[in-house]
């Protein structure tokens, strides 16, 4: 009888340690599980700051950038309207060289010096107004007095010689900035699984009959978070 006795008593003992393993396993596990939550929280909570600074910087580059290019085809209006003076000084400039020429053809040398003197004047005056085209390069003087002017060309020497163009990419800005809030969108999908996780391995210590069964289900969904964040 004692020996039988004996025998019920460690029968008894053993599934009592064995739940106590359990549940100190489980703890430990949920202090991981807890840590590592959190620390997928921070990093969600990091990315989402990213993202609107981001957010932020491709508003404020996109507006700079409008500007900017508001100003280079504001001055290449402004170039097209100075241009007519200019075209017009140029033309006559032509028309009093042929005149001088005529008139030293004829023999009135007096009268082709002032001519020519003329022609110097206005093409002066054609070079002066010139001077203040934003994109002087840009036109070119044809026989005829006439004035070459590339409308597309000046805007692009504009934009490229405009200090506040410099450094923005408005649209490289925001594509980091929705990358950054893909991430964060991630991280807060991971840390809600580990917060489910977390749920079910509380419950396996309450006890039960369905201890080892939440255990389970706790570890399988905080294996599951574990591999989400490898793909987030």
């Amino acid at each position: 009888m004692g020996r039988a006795k004996e025998l019920a008593e460690v029968g008894e003992a053993q599934p009592d340690e064995r739940d106590d393993r359990l549940q100190t396993n489980v703890a430990r596990f949920i202090v991981v599980v807890s840590v590592f939550g959190a620390v997928v929280s921070w990093q969600a909570s990091e990315r989402s700051e990213e993202a609107s600074s981001y957010d932020q910087q491709a508003a404020q580059d996109r507006i700079v950038s409008e500007q900017a290019l508001a100003q280079s085809r504001s001055a290449v209006s402004q170039d097209l309207r100075l241009l007519g003076p200019a075209q017009q000084a140029f033309r006559e400039q032509v028309l009093l060289k042929q005149d001088a020429r005529e008139a030293a053809r004829t023999g009135d040398p007096q009268l082709a010096e002032r001519l020519r003197v003329e022609a110097r004047r206005r093409r002066l005056e054609g070079d002066t107004v010139g001077r203040f085209v934003a994109s002087g390069e840009i036109f070119e003087i044809e026989p005829d007095g006439s004035l070459s002017y590339n409308r597309e060309r000046a805007i692009q020497t504009n934009d490229a010689n405009n200090p506040d163009l410099e450094g923005l990419r408005p649209e490289e800005t925001r594509r980091l900035g929705d990358e950054a809030h893909d991430k964060s969108v991630n991280l807060v999908l991971v840390a809600t699984t580990l917060v489910t996780a977390l749920f079910f391995l509380t419950l396996s210590q309450l006890g039960g009959a369905l201890r080892k069964g939440f255990a389970g289900v706790g570890v399988a969904v905080a294996l599951l978070g574990s591999l989400l964040l490898v793909f987030a």
